[in-house]
């Protein structure tokens, strides 16, 4: 080979020499910008994440709550999807946070669809009790409007929030002096087993309420584990910086406080996992609990991006468990 390029002119080695040097350096040039796009486009996904995190707390009826909730849905997988390919090529890109807003989205769903369905329900009270409290026809337009626009978006309630529904429905019904119709019921007929699995999971829950506090900790820790997340372990039950267990799940790192109580819980142990979360270096911090949680509580965890767990979320990680 060395004779091959001794033969040739000096000139013509050193030129394919350079037209070589010159077509790698455009390709990488290239792979490179094409790359840049591909994060940019990415962080403008994220970005998104977080407007439509703001907006979706605030909507105003239950079909914009679901269609932001689509949106966020549809951008959180593409961010998915780019993962783990996005560190290679940018690490100054942090995806954690919208991972982070995504899962407190998913967690606190249907709280926040029912948050929307209250605004939506007193705008409509505010309605027949004030600008057409004389006019049955109005009254009537405005019930139906909202029943239909509940019915649109019925097949994602939770039994919790059909229940809501149908007792908001038969508030505007009563404000408005009847003279109509009523819509159906939003709360649906249970499949076939369906009660035999909710049987069980209700004898799971009267079960737990009778635990004490390190037993509640445990079985809350066997759920998680039947659940899918990993790296699950139960804290000392002293110094643990109200931490009570520390799990994993799709590279999230979760901190949970378990509190078995006989009322609901207010706003202390949000304020202990949000600091606990911090010292054991976790991404999200959860309040689990077999009861509900105050209105301060839920403030709290708004403002400090806290998950609350309360008895339907216990009720679902009991029928999800393998």
């Amino acid at each position: 080979m060395n004779d091959i390029f001794a033969a040739l002119p000096r000139e013509s080695v050193t030129a394919a020499a350079l037209g070589a040097a010159a077509a790698a350096l455009a390709v990488f040039f290239l792979l490179y910008a094409r790359q840049r796009r591909v994060c940019r486009q990415i962080g403008d996904l994220a970005d998104r994440v977080n407007v439509c995190m703001e907006q979706v707390r605030t909507a105003e009826t239950a079909a914009e709550y679901a269609a932001l909730w689509q949106q966020m849905e549809a951008d959180a997988a593409a961010i998915a999807a780019w993962q783990g390919r996005i560190r290679l090529w940018d690490r100054s890109i942090d995806l954690t946070a919208a991972a982070e807003r995504v899962a407190q989205l998913r967690e606190n769903y249907q709280w926040w669809l029912r948050d929307a369905m209250e605004r939506q329900k007193n705008g409509a009270l505010r309605d027949v009790k004030t600008t057409y409290r004389n006019s049955t026809a109005h009254k009537a337009a405005i019930y139906a409007a909202l029943a239909e626009d509940w019915a649109g978006v019925s097949h994602l309630f939770s039994p919790e929030t059909a229940r809501f529904a149908d007792g908001a429905m038969e508030e505007i019904y009563r404000s408005a002096g009847a003279g109509f119709d009523r819509c159906a019921s939003f709360a649906r007929e249970p499949r076939p087993g369906e009660g035999e699995r909710s049987a069980a999971v209700a004898e799971k829950l009267a079960w737990a309420d009778r635990m004490d506090g390190r037993e509640f900790e445990y079985f809350c820790a066997d759920l998680l584990r039947r659940n899918g997340f990993t790296d699950v372990d139960v804290t000392a039950g002293s110094g643990d910086q109200g931490v009570d267990i520390l799990a994993q799940k799709d590279e999230i790192r979760y901190a949970f406080q378990c509190k078995c109580y006989e009322t609901d819980l207010g706003n202390t142990p949000v304020q202990e996992i949000h600091a606990g979360k911090e010292i054991y270096d976790c991404h999200v911090g959860v309040v689990m609990t077999n009861r509900g949680f105050t209105a301060g509580a839920r403030e709290a965890a708004r403002r400090t991006r806290t998950l609350l767990w309360g008895r339907d979320k216990l009720a679902a990680l009991i029928d999800g468990a393998e």
